[in-house]
């Protein structure tokens, strides 16, 4: 069984996965993809290669997979030759997103960090349309004040609270996915702070009198300083996801 060398995957159907909490389902939907021509039968070599890339012990949750992906029109069956068909990465695409057309490439072995995958990829997408937004206006993501020539052209800042908003998550998945994906390779961060001038020694009267803001507020080369949003970067690819007609990726 030939596999493909790697898959332009549409952000929004990333998104989608995180956001409605069925990644299990669409990683098994794009392992299909992977190993596929776009139509596919069953058979025991293929449930096998499912359970060892997905740690998946029983054909039964595979079944269920495959029964949400039928629903939600992912897959159809033909019940005369006991065969399904992929439904194209494009079509399922716009019916989430019309608008979307970036993709991120995917190789065979994301598919074992999906989550992870999943996350920098979207990432990726917000660091990729924040540094061309900021060329066309020379402002900044969120009201977030930037100063784009002290991070390196890969670095952008994203704020965890826009992040938790994104994926319909909490800020700690946020911190943890994120700390899971860096592991990976997949995304590095780091933080940064903005110094107020006022020594550190102040630090305790500052949060007191100003307590919306006493969670950011930190020392930093001894002054008290405003933690802003991390500065994210990764080394996934993103590219315009063109539309071909018959195509089954």
């Amino acid at each position: 069984m030939e596999i493909k060398e790697y898959l332009n995957v549409p952000i929004p159907i990333l998104l989608y996965s995180l956001q409605e909490r069925r990644t299990n389902e669409i990683s098994l939907w794009l392992l299909l993809k992977f190993v596929s021509s776009g139509h596919f039968k069953l058979t025991r070599n293929l449930i096998l290669r499912i359970k060892a890339v997905m740690r998946i012990q029983k054909t039964e949750t595979i079944t269920k997979y495959l029964d949400w992906l039928l629903r939600k029109g992912f897959l159809t069956y033909n019940s005369n030759s006991k065969s399904y068909r992929l439904v194209s990465m494009r079509k399922i695409s716009t019916g989430i997103d019309s608008k979307g057309y970036i993709g991120c490439l995917m190789y065979y072995q994301d598919l074992k960090s999906y989550k992870e995958f999943a996350f920098s990829a979207y990432v990726k997408h917000l660091i990729r349309r924040g540094r061309n937004r900021a060329k066309r206006v020379g402002s900044t993501m969120r009201g977030t004040r930037m100063n784009r020539s002290q991070y390196s052209s890969s670095f952008y800042p994203i704020p965890n609270e826009l992040l938790a908003e994104i994926f319909n998550k909490s800020i700690p998945w946020v911190v943890e996915i994120r700390k899971l994906a860096k592991e990976k390779g997949y995304l590095d961060f780091t933080y940064d702070y903005e110094k107020l001038g006022i020594p550190s020694k102040d630090i305790e009267f500052y949060k007191a009198t100003f307590p919306e803001i006493a969670p950011k507020v930190k020392v930093f080369e001894n002054e008290i300083a405003i933690q802003i949003p991390n500065i994210h970067s990764s080394n996934l690819v993103t590219r315009v996801y063109a539309p071909i007609k018959n195509h089954h990726c």
